[in-house]
């Protein structure tokens, strides 16, 4: 039989038999479920703990009024997670132990003082270390060591681990699996309950002392605002116990850690590189122009700086305003122009070509010629009006910026330092620096020091107002070397702020977690001194503002005038 007749396709190779007798093939494996998540008794109790704190740390807030609160919750927190790691039996890495030093060295400033700004930024600050403790501590950083990619695991940390888990505290606190760590919080309670009569006996036994009483009625007097304190406390408490035990839980099951390696982002940075070298060139070379021809046309302006000259038809206000903001907004848009060179400009190996590196470095001489010019002329309006909170904010954050751009400097020269690494090694320390100086108690003795020896003109008690307690022990000490004839506008002005701060410490309610050493620094500066009350006329007193309002501090009698 011909097979082409047929339309049979010809092979040359015979064909294999057909076995029919043979078994089945075996099926595919089904597709594995989800493990379902299995909770110990120790993440039960972190769960009961990450609501008790949650509610502390909102009844903390805000910190300038419970600074000693805030303070008591930051370690609390770290007490917890270093017991709960002890009893897992997890080792502590040293960036993890520096991270919880760190946190505390920097949240004590709410009890050593500052602004209102800098302590909320102390309490932000050690609650984002309590946050990378725990991702840091389960073995979760995409690099061990000094790393530079420490901004992709705050990323991490801040918007992705929390949110996949988010849920995972009611799983904790109601599966079966958790039946003990509930038995444990039961007994915990019947425990709390056991003490109440023990603990009522006492208090009757010891209310015969009026201090003692006096510290128990002040810690649990509750009036309105705090009922609503109370009650926002208790709602925003849910959610942001969901979010911290949601990040230890993805934590501990070391969610991307297996895909966010750093092999894989470098990988993903390589893929940024799509400008090539000549775009770069060509895209700094008008700006870098621009930066020449400014300094040479105000070459003479920005020198006056440095030689202590004010320029002419200039005050030193006006001098040190002028172009201020804008040097620390070419500043940023310096550091802005480096980081799109490293990000998205091509190279052709694993090292950065020469013509980058020399991009980089005429940037960063650039700004901190820049830097350095705006410093000058802070210091010369600092020397002439003295300081204020924002004037140290200002000088704080060019000296950053200025180390920063050093930094990226060296780094041209240095391959392998981790610039990343280093910067916010520098930017921490110095933060640390700045929260633990108390600048409120640095401005006011800085002013009143140089105003009684003679090389500042005045205190400005506007300035020393804005500085709450901590001005307190600055104005007694200038109070008690002026006498009414020598400047009797500042002497009246300086007895009408202590008459008035000394009513509102009368009438302040005092509470054991609004403690903080500026505020018994006051107390202590106000014992030792008697404000005189102006007469009728002088800085701030009307014939309206006496009153017979007397107030004990253990030195005699003080006559007050309510402002």
């Amino acid at each position: 039989m011909n097979p082409q007749e047929h339309n049979i396709p010809y092979s040359p190779q015979p064909m294999p038999p057909v076995n029919y007798w043979a078994p089945p093939p075996p099926a595919p494996p089904p597709e594995e479920a989800p493990k379902k998540r299995v909770y110990t008794l120790t993440d039960t109790v972190y769960a009961w703990f990450s609501m008790i704190f949650a509610f502390l740390f909102c009844q903390a807030v805000p910190v300038i009024k419970h600074p000693l609160g805030g303070f008591l919750v930051i370690i609390a927190l770290f007490i917890t997670a270093f017991t709960i790691f002890r009893v897992r039996k997890i080792k502590l890495y040293p960036v993890c132990v520096l991270t919880a030093i760190s946190a505390l060295v920097i949240s004590a400033a709410l009890i050593l003082g500052g602004s209102p700004f800098l302590l909320h930024l102390a309490y932000t600050y050690s609650l984002g270390c309590y946050c990378y403790f725990i991702y840091a501590a389960l073995g979760n950083r995409i690099e061990t060591g000094f790393s530079d990619y420490i901004y992709i695991d705050l990323i991490k940390i801040l918007f992705i681990l929390p949110f996949h888990s988010l849920a995972a505290l009611f799983s904790a606190l109601s599966s079966e699996s958790t039946k003990k760590g509930s038995r444990f919080m039961l007994k915990f309670l019947i425990g709390i309950g056991i003490a109440v009569f023990p603990t009522i006996i006492v208090l009757s036994l010891l209310s015969y002392d009026e201090g003692f009483m006096k510290i128990l009625d002040d810690i649990f007097s509750i009036d309105a605002d705090q009922i609503v304190h109370i009650v926002l406390s208790l709602i925003f408490t849910l959610p942001l116990s969901m979010y911290g035990f949601g990040l230890y839980v993805s934590s501990n099951e070391g969610y991307l850690k297996d895909t966010m390696t750093p092999e894989s982002c470098q990988n993903a940075l390589k893929k940024t590189k799509i400008l090539p070298q000549i775009t770069a060139v060509v895209a700094v070379i008008p700006i870098l122009f621009l930066y020449v021809v400014f300094f040479i046309s105000q070459w003479q302006y920005y020198i006056s700086g440095f030689t202590g000259v004010l320029p002419e038809n200039f005050s030193y206000a006006e001098y040190a305003r002028q172009g201020f903001f804008e040097l620390c907004a070419v500043s940023v848009i310096n550091l802005l122009f480096i980081t799109a060179i490293a990000f998205f400009i091509k190279r052709s190996d694993e090292k950065k070509p020469v013509i980058l590196k020399i991009i980089t470095l005429l940037f960063c001489i650039c700004t901190l010629i820049l830097i350095c010019t705006a410093v000058a002329k802070l210091v010369m309006y600092i020397e002439y009006y003295g300081l204020t909170q924002k004037r140290i904010y200002a000088m704080w954050l060019m000296l950053l910026i200025g180390i920063i751009f050093l930094i990226i400097a060296l780094g041209q020269f240095f391959s392998k330092m981790k610039i990343v690494a280093l910067s916010l090694t520098v930017a921490i320390t110095m933060f640390a620096g700045l929260c633990l100086c108390n600048v409120n108690a640095l401005t006011a003795q800085y002013n009143t020091d140089r105003y009684l020896n003679g090389t500042l003109s005045s205190v400005d008690l506007e300035v020393m107002e804005e500085l709450g307690d901590s001005a307190i022990p600055s104005l007694v000490k200038v109070a008690k070397t002026l006498d009414a004839q020598h400047n009797p506008k500042l002497k009246a002005g300086i007895d009408v702020m202590l008459c008035d701060k000394a009513i509102e410490l009368r009438d302040d309610k005092f509470s054991i977690f609004s403690f903080s050493i500026p505020s018994v620094r006051a107390k202590t500066a106000m014992k030792d001194y008697t404000p005189q009350i102006p007469p009728v006329g002088t800085y701030g007193v009307s014939s309206t503002t006496h009153n017979g309002d007397y107030i004990d501090y253990g030195h005699g009698m003080y006559s007050h005038i309510l402002l």
